[in-house]
């Protein structure tokens, strides 16, 4: 291990740390995930091996609980390593390679080894200074526990939470990917000692801004918004050049809270997604009967102001007096999933315009009375959240309002990058 500074906020390893499990290592296609710890996976040729029989479908251990949507689409190229003696699985997954060919860390379990390694090794910054005294340690005053109790050459000490990040979403890495109410409680608990410092490792060294994931979890990112003050929040991004090691990492990455403040309040627009089995036709209030063909909906609307309980009230049914074309779809529907989009700004006709070229048709005036839009209900014939494409949209119209209270905005690709 031969580490350099290379620039400003970026540090190369001559030759790549290995934090890489032991086990023969094979690759796989990602096919679909089974539950939160569990993916169904399609072994690829070992070198030198047979082609793939679809007998060697199998499946794979997901050491993190995260939704990961962004990264486990279809074709999703995995490192897999043997699930060991007693284990349920076959196979257990280490990490996945993006599109672009970077490596993403998945195994939660073992960041926390990362971290320790980088803090003996005197290569985070904001940590200089402080060894490590125990792991797994109470916090006191609470029935929590925290990854790491720190000591500083002058006998002070520090309680150090570290979490895993793998959403990249442009310029920004974000956290969580799915609501942690014992995320937020470790915030709250480690501010509440004065003596708390939250470790953020981002399994990627291409981020400029770390933000806690507004859209997906507003009471995380209000409670570590009111923690500024009072606990260090440390982005460090990893780069992994291969399954389990470390080729460089970037210690200058910032965390941009007027920008998050202004995302606080529970305002903005929303997508819904529903499920209709057959074709069924539905009395739509002032629309009359529609005939909508079986398939996935994605339905946009927009709060002012109570955002949370307007998508919650889309969720019920039958116990509501039935008075937007939504809610007579929603009563013979299944509810799959809402997309919140939070922040200043945002209108239902951008949003629509975002995901039309993706869709298969919409359903014409469709919650469009007072719109400039023709429709905004969406129909596909297959679960869009399983298409990169979809993904990638959403990642976009998620990040736009955050480089507007920035005050920087992407170019014309679409991919994240900043006008100069």
């Amino acid at each position: 291990m031969d580490p350099k500074k290379t620039s400003s906020g970026l540090i190369s390893f001559g030759v790549a740390e290995s934090f890489a499990p032991s086990g023969n290592l094979r690759t796989a296609s990602f096919l679909r995930r089974r539950n939160r710890f569990v993916v169904e996976i399609a072994l690829e040729p070992s070198p030198g091996g047979q082609p793939v029989s679809e007998e060697e479908e199998t499946s794979a251990y997901l050491p993190n609980p995260g939704k990961l949507r962004e990264i486990l689409l279809p074709g999703t190229i995995l490192s897999v390593t043997p699930g060991g003696e007693g284990s349920i699985h076959p196979w257990k997954v280490v990490s996945a390679r993006r599109p672009d060919g970077s490596t993403v860390y998945l195994d939660t379990g073992r960041t926390n080894r990362v971290a320790q390694y980088l803090i003996d090794q005197g290569l985070i910054p904001a940590l200089t200074g402080w060894k490590i005294l125990r792991a797994e340690v109470p916090l006191p005053g609470t029935r929590s526990r925290v990854d790491f109790l720190l000591q500083n050459e002058t006998g002070e000490k520090r309680y150090l939470e570290v979490k895993s990040c793998t959403l990249f979403n442009g310029p920004f890495a974000m956290f969580p990917d799915a609501v942690t109410e014992r995320g937020r409680r470790h915030v709250e608990e480690l501010a509440q000692s004065r003596r708390g410092a939250l470790l953020v490792i981002i399994h990627s060294d291409e981020c400029q801004w770390f933000v806690p994931e507004v859209h997906t979890d507003p009471a995380f990112a209000q409670t570590l918004a009111q923690a500024r003050d009072v606990l260090s929040v440390i982005p460090l991004g990893v780069a992994w050049g291969g399954p389990g090691e470390i080729t460089a990492l970037r210690t200058d990455m910032t965390v941009p809270w007027e920008a998050i403040s202004s995302h606080l309040d529970d305002r903005g627009c929303y997508a819904i997604m529903l499920h209709l089995r057959r074709e069924t036709p539905i009395p739509t209030g002032a629309l009359g009967t529609v005939r909508y063909p079986p398939g996935w909906y994605l339905y946009v609307g927009s709060a002012r102001q109570g955002l949370q309980a307007r998508i919650n009230r889309h969720r019920r049914r039958g116990r509501k007096k039935l008075h937007w074309h939504i809610d007579y779809l929603r009563e013979e529907t299944s509810w799959v999933e809402a997309f919140p989009f939070r922040g200043p700004g945002r209108d239902e006709a951008s949003l629509v315009e975002a995901f039309l070229p993706l869709a298969d048709s919409s359903i014409p005036r469709f919650g469009a009375s007072d719109s400039t839009c023709e429709s905004h209900l969406l129909h596909f014939h297959q679960d869009p959240r399983r298409s990169r494409d979809f993904i990638e949209a959403l990642l976009q119209e998620r990040r736009r309002t955050l480089l507007t209270a920035i005050g920087t905005e992407e170019d014309s690709s679409g991919l994240g990058r900043l006008r100069p």
